[in-house]
């Protein structure tokens, strides 16, 4: 098993100024030696917006939905085995994770290859001695707190190999109500990925 922390979005809000920095990720600890996991982006800049253009984002749901960002996340194995992907991160909803105090961020995996060959994900929970899949088979998936994503072949049985790219899209959501500061303020979310291999 191989951990990587991903530090999500840090926002520095002036009363007329944003400037953005997201999806950090740095090795925390490997509890596998056999894997490795490495995004291909250290860092994600959404440069510095004010506040009138956070609202050009502005959706009638209330939320400035910033433009999705994009990057690539590699795992690679010493020996074939089942890959799952984890996000751990504090919760917003059932759907999302928490940025800031009222913001959130989803994070959607799709492309995903394993040794070459397309496979498919599934969505799994951690349970018992290994994630317990949940949901059928999709070229792209949203994952979710508490959940997962499993590789899976086309026929929807678990995929093995050693090596896995994946291409990750982050989409980060803030409140039009939390966009109105006097000052300065830091918004940051923070989150790991989990490889879990049987």
């Amino acid at each position: 098993m191989k951990i990587f922390n991903l530090r999500t979005v840090r926002w520095l809000a002036l009363p007329t100024t944003a400037v953005i920095t997201a999806l950090v990720a740095v090795p925390s600890r490997a509890d596998h030696a056999e894997c490795k996991l490495v995004l291909n982006q250290p860092s994600i800049e959404y440069g510095q917006l004010t506040r009138g253009q956070l609202l050009d984002y502005a959706s009638a749901s209330g939320e400035a939905s910033l433009d999705p960002r994009f990057i690539t996340l590699t795992a690679t194995c010493g020996k074939p085995a089942s890959m799952s992907l984890f996000l751990r991160s504090a919760a917003a909803d059932t759907e999302r994770f928490r940025f800031a105090e009222h913001g959130s961020y989803t994070v959607r995996l799709s492309e995903a290859r394993l040794d070459g060959q397309p496979v498919h994900l599934s969505e799994v929970s951690a349970g018992g001695p290994g994630p317990l899949i949940v949901s059928r088979s999709e070229t792209t998936l949203q994952l979710k707190p508490g959940f997962g994503a499993a590789l899976t072949a086309l026929d929807g049985q678990p995929a093995v190999g050693s090596h896995l790219t994946a291409r990750v899209e982050v989409q980060t959501r803030i409140p039009v109500e939390a966009t109105r500061v006097s000052g300065m303020q830091r918004w940051q979310g923070r989150g790991t990925f989990e490889l879990i291999t049987r």
